[in-house]
């Protein structure tokens, strides 16, 4: 915590010794931030004035910004013990600053007598008693606490972050209606105080509010920009309210341009739905608005790149990440791409580098030796499984592949038995969203029946791409072909791309020969291929034509933009949020009246996300042509909205197809970056 400012300015005004160079440098040095040299001046005055109680503060300050709080400590003592009646500073100053170390350092007991003695000289200070409420709730002392910050409150009522703290405690004491009602009156003195719409929100959520929790979360990063922690809880609150969040979400982004964080928050958003496609589009935005590179973009993006089975541009990405920063985990994360890419020995290099960074973490060893065992080295696979139960006898996917190592390569059918027993045993009753072992151990221990009950709970409770991919292999490992060709489709529909682990997985052997399995996963790569090369355009050689587009900036701060469809000059809304392409019952009746649409254009019907977060159903169409500018798509599929008034959007389905693209809201221009086989060929 920095110190007031405004201490250090007084001092540089009335304290008797600032005319010795060194306590005045280092007051200089310290309004300017400078705290190393800060630092080093009141080092040199100190060796002259040793008992000097103000520079002993000073330095303590620099210490406890430095997160040095063993010699912050050491200072402040000896400060107040030597303090005086030349010491410029009040006596109270130097026992709020110990409170505040003592509270950085977890010893709350302290904290609060130093908080008390310092309030005791001066007990009209609203920083003293908030401080002290803060420590009083982290020790569960709420009546304490309220009584801090209703004296806070009652001395200066415009101080809101008192009446915040009133609200927090009732939240902690699971008072949430309460919390709700006293948040919603501070809005109406103040709608822009942010810890207002922070706390709101985890009270709407713990009652299972959650689009209203989004809505403050919104608020909060809104109304404080810098901070991070709203973009974590809106992710957190996105898992039961995802559609509605996007939406929310996706309007923020068009609200907000060039704030990074929209997008940021958007595209881990679609990460959490597996829709990493949508993602990258959203990163490689981010990427276009840095002013210098982003460690955490090399590090999202890489990831998107991984699942999507794009490892050549996973690696690439992990490695700018490495080149800034030297980590186990970017270097473990390079490893799999490079594992998944077929370069095994490279993947065992990095996964060395990792473990020389990071040597007690035994889930590196695990990974290793299972890149060891794909390349026979069975002895070598052995002994990092071994030692990463050393280290963490708790993972129990160690378990369960050195079993199947003892099982299958070593003929020590006994010991393979004790591992698939101590994963049931590390596991029971646990199901993870990812990466559960429970049912192999209860496949490989020949308790087919149960293994199959187990993976069918996993499902109920996490129904995503990796654990469809799972059931995929245990159903094989069954021989139930139909069974695991039924839940592979699914784990494709929700995303699953790594097809070079497909190719390398045993646990496949057993439908791997069909027709159907192998249709099924070609089927999917041409996709994905299609996928990674139309709509993203991620390698510069599909990339060979620019184009722009002018747009007219709305009051509402949307876009429109000229359009043909069917040749009918229409005009389009651009939405980035909306997931497909809508027109109005009235612009349909009318393309319907006049020939623009035809009745076999009518599909059927079908649900669309409203910009309310509603799902509502449609009338499914097909729209045999959309030019935009130059550019012209065919056969698009779009719905009809039974909203007379409702605008005409053009989203993803449409963007996605054209390439990659770049709003410039300064300019109002639409640049799109596409190949040729993008344009008049679809």
């Amino acid at each position: 915590m920095k110190p007031s400012l405004l201490i250090f300015l007084m001092l540089l005004v009335v304290h008797p010794l600032c005319a010795q160079d060194f306590l005045k440098k280092g007051l200089d040095a310290y309004a300017e931030e400078d705290y190393k040299t800060a630092f080093k001046c009141f080092s040199e005055h100190l060796e002259l004035y040793p008992n000097d109680a103000t520079a002993l503060y000073c330095r303590a300050v620099i210490y406890e910004h430095n997160d040095d709080l063993i010699n912050a400590l050491s200072d402040i003592n000896r400060g107040i013990e030597h303090y005086g009646r030349k010491t410029i500073l009040n006596r109270e100053d130097f026992y709020y600053l110990r409170g505040t170390i003592y509270q950085q350092a977890g010893m709350n007991n302290k904290a609060i007598e130093d908080f008390s003695v310092a309030i005791k000289y001066n007990p009209k200070k609203i920083t003293y008693l908030l401080d002290r409420a803060q420590v009083y709730y982290e020790n569960g002392n709420y009546d304490a606490s309220n009584a801090d910050y209703q004296q806070a409150y009652n001395l200066d009522n415009t101080w809101l972050s008192a009446a915040v703290g009133l609200a927090r405690n009732l939240i902690a004491q699971k008072e949430y209606e309460k919390a709700i009602m006293s948040l919603s009156k501070l809005t109406k003195l103040q709608d822009n105080y942010g810890q207002i719409y922070r706390f709101r929100s985890q009270a709407f959520a713990a009652l299972g509010e959650y689009t209203k929790a989004i809505d403050d979360v919104i608020s909060w990063e809104v109304y404080d920009d810098e901070a991070t922690a709203p973009l974590d809880s809106l992710q957190s609150y996105a898992i039961h309210a995802y559609t509605y969040a996007l939406a929310k979400v996706s309007a923020t982004v068009i609200a907000y341009p060039d704030d990074i964080n929209w997008l940021l928050a958007r595209a881990k958003i679609y990460e959490m739905k597996e829709r990493y496609s949508e993602a990258l589009n959203d990163y490689n935005a981010i990427e276009n608005k840095l002013e210098k590179e982003w460690i955490g973009l090399y590090y999202h993006r890489g990831n998107c790149y991984k699942e999507l089975g794009l490892y050549d541009l996973a690696i690439q990405d992990y490695t700018k990440a490495i080149v800034l920063k030297e980590s186990a985990d970017f270097y473990a994360l390079r490893a799999d791409a490079k594992r998944l890419n077929n370069e095994f020995a490279l993947a065992i290099n990095d996964f060395s580098k990792a473990i020389t960074l990071d040597p007690l973490n035994g889930w590196l060893y695990y990974r290793r030796g299972w890149v060891k065992e794909k390349g026979a080295d069975y002895s070598g696979a052995l002994q990092d499984y071994t030692t990463g139960i050393e280290l963490n006898k708790d993972y129990a996917y160690t378990y369960l592949t050195r079993g199947k190592l003892y099982h299958d390569h070593l003929q020590q059918s006994n010991l393979a038995q004790q591992d698939w027993q101590a994963v049931l045993e590390i596991e029971k009753d646990t199901i993870r969203e990812r990466g559960n072992s429970v049912p192999y151990a209860l496949f490989y221990l020949n308790r087919w029946e149960d293994a199959e009950k187990q993976q069918t709970k996993i499902l109920t409770e996490y129904p995503n791409s990796s654990n469809y991919y799972d059931a995929t292999c245990l159903y094989s490992l069954m021989s139930k072909p139909k069974q695991a060709l039924l839940h592979l489709k699914i784990a494709f529909e929700k995303g699953y791309r790594d097809f070079k682990h497909i190719e390398v997985d045993d646990d496949l052997d057993n439908i791997r020969i069909t027709s159907e399995f192998q249709n099924l996963v070609k089927e999917w790569q041409d996709k994905t291929t299609s996928s990674s090369h139309n709509d993203l355009g991620q390698t510069q050689e599909h990339i060979t034509k620019t184009y722009t587009i002018a747009m007219k900036a709305l009051p509402s701060g949307v876009y429109e933009v000229p359009c043909k469809i069917n040749d009918l000059p229409l005009k389009f809304i651009l939405d980035t949020g909306a997931s497909d392409v809508t027109i109005s019952s009235t612009d349909a009746k009318f393309m319907l009246k006049n020939n623009y649409l035809h009745s076999q254009d009518i599909i059927g019907k079908r649900r669309y996300l409203t910009a309310s977060g509603d799902i509502i159903e449609g009338t499914k169409i097909k729209l045999r042509k959309i030019q935009i500018g130059e550019l012209e798509l065919r056969n698009v599929e779009a719905s009809i909205v039974h909203n007379q008034d409702a605008p005409l959007l053009l989203g993803q389905s449409v963007l996605k197809r054209l390439g990659r693209y770049n709003i410039d809201s300064s300019k109002s221009i639409l640049t799109i970056m596409t190949s040729e086989s993008l344009i008049r060929t679809q």
